[in-house]
């Protein structure tokens, strides 16, 4: 009896254990493909296409000015890149120089710098108050940022050395940095009274206002004169004056 069922049954029994086999490699397949633990290196996630599919083409360029860190002033402006500073060809640089080494091109309209003179050493050279009253000429030339006001050098040769003293502060001048153009010589004057004679017709027309140079002790005086020659001409000038520290004349 035995024997015969299992007779019978024998073939059933190995087609089932075929199909059991066969369907379990696909089985393990579907699990493995649904387990995360068996997913493909590389292969990007579903979140990481959509935060890939977002991003923007960037270039190098791009990439190191965003790598770069942001300069900024003392103000909170943002300055530009050290490799734009290097750029700068060698033609701009000249013109960069050009704009800080040119002199003030406006001019103040309606005044004007008067410096009178000062007796001169038996050499020729300036004593120590006209040289304290050219350096403030200088200042006032340029007192505001670039402007400039015209300066009246007032002196003949009085210490009769063949140097007039006008002639002597226009080198003085010069030589800090005042351009000839902004230079007017009177070289007539004898004393302080011809200062202010010589000195009012030189001026331009336009000027209002006179910017008086000379040393503090001599300042008295030299208003004076110049506030009594104005009356004389009907000249309606307004006198501004400006002393300048030094002693007595022969310091």
């Amino acid at each position: 009896m035995d024997e015969a069922l299992r007779r019978k049954w024998a073939p059933h029994v190995l087609n089932l254990g075929s199909s059991s086999s066969s369907s379990s490699p696909s089985r393990r397949r579907k699990r493995r493909a649904r387990s995360p633990s068996h997913k493909r290196e590389g292969s990007p996630s579903r979140k990481q296409t959509e935060r890939v599919s977002h991003k923007q083409p960037t270039s190098r360029s791009s990439k190191r000015a965003s790598n770069s860190p942001q300069r900024r002033d003392c103000n909170g402006y943002q300055r530009p890149p050290t490799a734009a500073i290097g750029s700068v060809t060698k033609g701009s640089a000249n013109c960069l120089d050009a704009m800080v080494l040119a002199e003030p091109t406006v001019q103040v309209a309606g005044e004007v710098v008067v410096v009178l003179g000062q007796s001169l050493n038996p050499d020729g050279t300036a004593p120590g108050t006209l040289l304290r009253r050219a350096e403030l000429a200088v200042e006032l030339h340029s007192q505001q940022p670039g402007s400039w006001r015209q300066v009246v050098v007032s002196g003949g040769d009085v210490a009769q050395i063949g140097k007039t003293e006008a002639a002597v502060m226009a080198d003085l001048l010069r030589s800090r940095g005042v351009p000839e153009s902004h230079i007017i010589l009177e070289n007539q004057s004898q004393n302080t009274l011809q200062n202010a004679w010589y000195v009012l017709p030189l001026l331009p027309a336009d000027c209002e206002r006179i910017l008086l140079v000379t040393s503090d002790f001599h300042m008295p005086r030299s208003s004076y004169f110049f506030e009594a020659i104005m009356r004389k001409m009907d000249a309606h000038l307004q006198l501004e004056t400006h002393p300048a520290t030094g002693g007595c004349p022969t310091a």
